[in-house]
């Protein structure tokens, strides 16, 4: 059928928390792979079927299959703020963290400091929020928005220099 643009208008930034969410939870349990029913379409895409720009869901895949590996390791969590980790998929000595900020953007919220260990020698950190909120049909990393060129090439993802032993995470939130 042809693509209905309009039925996709409400795939924003609030899905990417329940794909990343889902993905997490199902490594943490044994999977291996996790597979999306849409990738162009209707429902659940990843990507707009009227302009085919990337939706936020692809930019939190990406960033998932660049940050986190296989290797699984036990994470505690609150129920604001779900944490799990991983090895990183090209250095085993690494270690990535994911932080899930599940407390809505109301105005009055604030940032949750994240005690990530005092261990840690230095971080890199990937925040991704929505620029007007969980329902943005984009979303930004580190406050930039992202966004392919007309062209279709893909923004560079690229983590900034955090803290080494906690992490500020805002409001309706996911940071690597």
């Amino acid at each position: 059928p042809p693509c209905d643009s309009s039925s996709e208008r409400w795939a924003g930034f609030a899905d990417t928390f329940w794909y990343i969410d889902a993905m997490a939870s199902k490594a943490a349990n044994g999977y291996s792979a996790f597979c999306r029913q849409d990738f162009v379409g209707i429902d659940y895409a990843m990507l707009d079927c009227a302009t085919n720009d990337p939706l936020p869901d692809y930019y939190g895949g990406g960033l998932w299959s660049k940050l986190m590996g296989t290797g699984v390791v036990r994470a505690a969590s609150s129920t604001a703020v779900r944490a799990y980790a991983h090895c990183h998929p090209t250095s085993q000595a690494d270690l990535t963290v994911l932080l899930l900020n599940l407390e809505p953007d109301d105005g009055a919220a604030k940032p949750r400091k994240v005690v990530v260990g005092d261990a840690v020698a230095a971080t890199e950190e990937y925040h991704l929020t929505g620029p007007s909120g969980t329902g943005a049909q984009s979303v930004a990393l580190n406050g930039v928005p992202l966004k392919a060129s007309l062209d279709g090439v893909l923004p560079a993802m690229v983590g900034e220099a955090g803290d080494a032993a906690s992490v500020a995470l805002a409001p309706a939130s996911i940071a690597f």
